[in-house]
């Protein structure tokens, strides 16, 4: 009843002016041309009229079908906007999804612009929005989702085929996990991107979409570098299905089997290269995402992921921190807290003999060597670079602890950072051992502090 009422209210708003033609041409044809002309006059408007009707017929039932279409989830692929005029904006949405019988669409929409769906509908986020059943290519973008539950929601997003349903199992690894703009209650919807290995080999990265509960275990469950089982469509294995709750047998398996790799792995040190919001918090304190960047033993620069909880002072924001790697996949890593100091420093020890930075007898002459000072008295490259650093050849007037002095060189690769403290006439650290004072160590580097909360 609501459809034909708006129908007929559409027909009527639009039926003035023709009605209103049809009447003057009625009359000017029988005052000017005679019965006739007015009677050709009718039939002609009548005609027109008719055609009319049949296209708000089809417009309607074309808007009905589509409103009433499937609600499914797309990923926008590109937002443009464009001004038809001052006082109006779009935003040209361009959003690929699956249907319910498993073909996969790209199609466009435009909506009203705004700042707030600007930020909203960046490339890569979710999007709710409805399909035309016969063309999948019209769709309409559903913004107020107010009225949608649960369920309403877990069925939209519970769109899989057979053959991803009865697909293979596979252990992916979390890359990101994406919060969008629809809600409900407690529950939000996450697109969640995966990189797995399929049983021939191939390396596949693959998203999903899962409606979950904010709380302290999804927090921990959806960050980047976490495990997560799934199941793929053995021909197109970009169509995956994520496993929040099946075969946790095999996921705790793997779980075990990373973290024991993690814990006999090799300790080194990194550095936080950015860090962002995750969007979740605990406790009223925000889960920090940090990007991490360090090397291998076997000299591989690796970028990891580490979720952790914030705090006012972090003591890892400018500091190197200690971590372990799985040697098979070294993005999977845990930063360090309990190690104990000599553990540290050894480490950090082998790591600066691996990179190149100093020697085993370096470290030993500042390990049980005398600690005094020197002045620089010259500081010429040699054009030698290790491991990126430029080498100097450093001439050092030293003084001993008795305040005699004696002059000694030595050569030492300098980074940038520290080429200001390797200048002429600078005040310096020195080491050197007592029965060979030919051999010194100049100080340009310190193990720094280190600290944190891993979730």
């Amino acid at each position: 009843m609501k459809e034909l009422k708006k129908f007929l209210g559409t027909v009527i708003t639009i039926s003035t002016v023709p009605i209103l033609g049809m009447v003057i041409g009625l009359l000017i044809g029988a005052l000017f041309y005679g019965k006739p002309a007015a009677i050709f006059v009718f039939k002609i408007f009548v005609i027109i009229y008719f055609i009319i009707i049949l296209i708000v017929a089809i417009l309607q039932i074309t808007s009905r079908k589509l409103r009433n279409g499937p609600l499914v989830f797309g990923t926008v692929v590109s937002a443009k906007t464009r001004r038809p005029s001052k006082d109006v904006c779009i935003l040209e949405l361009t959003i690929q999804f699956y249907t319910t019988d498993g073909r996969q669409v790209t199609a466009s929409a435009p909506m009203e612009y705004s700042d707030i769906r600007l930020e909203v509908f960046q490339p890569g986020s979710l999007c709710p929005l409805k399909y035309h059943p016969e063309k999948p290519e019209k769709i309409l973008i559903e913004i107020e989702m107010k009225e949608m539950d649960g369920a309403t929601l877990e069925r939209a997003l519970d769109m899989y085929s057979e053959e991803v349903r009865n697909g293979p199992l596979a252990v992916g690894t979390i890359v990101s996990a994406v919060r969008s703009f629809v809600s409900v209650g407690d529950k939000i919807i996450l697109n969640i991107t995966v990189e797995f290995s399929t049983a021939d080999g191939r390396q596949i990265t693959a998203s999903d979409r899962k409606l979950v509960d904010l709380n302290l275990d999804h927090v921990k469950l959806f960050q980047p570098s976490e495990m997560i089982v799934l199941r793929y469509h053995p021909e197109n294995p970009e169509r995956i299905m994520l496993l929040l709750h099946d075969e946790q047998e095999m996921l705790e398996h793997a779980r075990k089997i990373r973290e024991e790799m993690i814990k006999n792995g090799p300790l080194v040190f990194g550095m936080i290269v950015s860090k962002k919001s995750s969007g979740w918090q605990m406790g009223g304190v925000d889960i920090v995402d940090a990007t991490i960047g360090f090397e291998t033993i076997d000299g591989q620069v690796v970028t990891a992921h580490q979720r952790y909880i914030s705090h006012s002072t972090e003591p890892w924001e400018d500091g190197l921190i200690p971590l372990r790697y799985n040697p098979e996949n070294p993005q999977q890593i845990r930063m360090l807290q309990n190690e104990d100091e000599e553990t540290l420093q050894q480490a950090f020890d082998a790591q600066l003999i691996a990179r190149k930075v100093t020697t085993q007898e370096e470290i030993d002459i500042q390990r049980h060597g005398v600690k005094t000072t020197g002045v620089i008295l010259s500081a010429q490259p040699t054009g030698n670079i290790v491991n990126g650093r430029g080498e100097m050849a450093l001439q050092v007037k030293v003084t001993r602890p008795d305040g005699e002095t004696f002059e000694a060189t030595t050569n030492k690769a300098v980074s940038q950072d520290d080429l200001p403290s390797a200048q002429s006439g600078n005040k310096v650290e020195v080491f050197c051992m007592p029965e060979n004072e030919e051999k010194i160590v100049i100080s340009l580097l310190s193990l720094p502090e280190t600290g944190g909360v891993p979730v």
